[in-house]
């Protein structure tokens, strides 16, 4: 899919582009799972605290793990992290999006609030069986999920 015009491109396509600098040619494929966060100058300022998701649903189930440490020392390498799976599976139009999150002896008790944008036409979504607002915003159903380090979230959509 084209980022700018979400414009499908199918099997082994070559195109000819024009590009400017601020319109790079950007792709994503069918079962991306793309985290977006504000610019950072230095790593210490780097959080998953806010985050946007951008899922493009496929049939292949896909998942994407985000690492987060301290941002300051190197404790990462001998296992001071944590970790958090989002995975993906749509059958039909039915649409499965999973959060696992891992504590691996980093201390976080904060709450995560992550806004998801999903590449869709789904008339409901689910968040751990419970119905939630979403919002159109061109091709993509948005929504806000909240959550602690160390749950594990299942969202729904159809």
């Amino acid at each position: 899919y084209d980022v700018y015009t979400w414009e499908k491109m199918c099997g082994k396509t070559e195109k000819t582009v024009s590009a400017t600098i601020e319109t790079l040619p950007i792709y994503y494929r069918e079962g991306a799972i793309v985290p977006i966060m504000r610019n950072c100058v230095k790593a210490s300022e780097y959080t998953i605290k806010e985050l946007e998701i951008v899922i493009i649903p496929s049939e292949v189930e896909s998942d994407f793990v985000i690492y987060d440490d301290d941002g300051e020392s190197y404790d990462y390498t001998s296992g001071r992290y944590n970790s958090v799976k989002i995975s993906q599976h749509k059958k039909n139009q039915h649409l499965n999006i999973k959060i696992e999150t891992q504590k691996n002896g980093l201390e976080i008790t904060d709450h995560f609030k992550w806004r998801f944008k999903v590449l869709s036409d789904m008339e409901y979504v689910k968040i751990n069986g419970q119905n939630i607002c979403k919002e159109k915003i061109g091709n993509f159903d948005c929504f806000e999920v909240t959550y602690v380090m160390g749950e594990t979230i299942l969202i729904d959509m159809e």
